[in-house]
């Protein structure tokens, strides 16, 4: 199935069925918020797997986990510092991935788990409604260049998902989120993107 972005809003036709094929467990192709993405209900292992085996990777590797709000982010940690509590009230929503502890209930093989409240409400809208966290990570096989167009999110993911979303272009010089480890005594910047390292120590 492909849908447009307007029709996956609220107030589109296509709401409810872009809900249903998520708490189907079904894999979806979306526009994230500087490219397109993969995601799909994030508590589903078999969801994970499915989106690593499209993108070519061990299918243990885990997915960032998107959350409406910083109640919910909690849920899915084993410990929640006082660090992550400053930065998510400072930055979220926004280009902030928080890694934190990750609850029982999350798989990973690491023990950690990659949270963020996206700035995009129909993102958080579409969390609230289906009543998960969506797993998300980059449209593209490991190693290629992230997916930027719809036409072509179409064209490469189409036959493989279960729903196509397609939305925007977007320009190819759009910064990732930060990316900011918090699981030790002090924040540690993994990756510096649309928020500089500086504001998130």
């Amino acid at each position: 199935m492909i849908f447009t972005l307007d029709q996956c809003l609220p107030s589109g036709e296509k709401f409810d069925d872009l809900i249903r094929v998520l708490s189907a467990g079904g894999i979806v192709a979306y526009p994230a918020e500087t490219m397109y993405g993969l995601g799909g209900n994030g508590l589903d292992t078999r969801v994970t797997e499915s989106i690593n085996q499209i993108k070519g990777r061990p299918v243990d590797t885990p997915l960032l986990m998107l959350v409406d709000n910083t109640s919910e982010a909690r849920r899915l940690s084993a410990s929640w510092t006082l660090d992550a509590e400053r930065l998510a009230e400072k930055h979220w929503p926004g280009p902030l991935t928080l890694i934190v502890p990750a609850a029982p209930a999350i798989r990973s093989s690491d023990g950690t788990v990659a949270i963020r409240v996206p700035a995009s409400e129909y993102l958080r809208t579409w969390v609230r409604e289906a009543g998960f966290p969506l797993s998300s990570t980059s449209a593209n096989r490991s190693g290629e260049s992230p997916v930027r167009r719809a036409s072509e999110i179409i064209s490469r993911y189409g036959p493989v998902v279960d729903l196509v979303v397609a939305g925007p272009r977007y320009e190819r010089d759009a910064p990732p989120s930060t990316l900011v480890d918090v699981t030790g005594a002090a924040p540690v910047v993994v990756r510096e993107g649309a928020i500089p390292a500086v504001d998130c120590r």
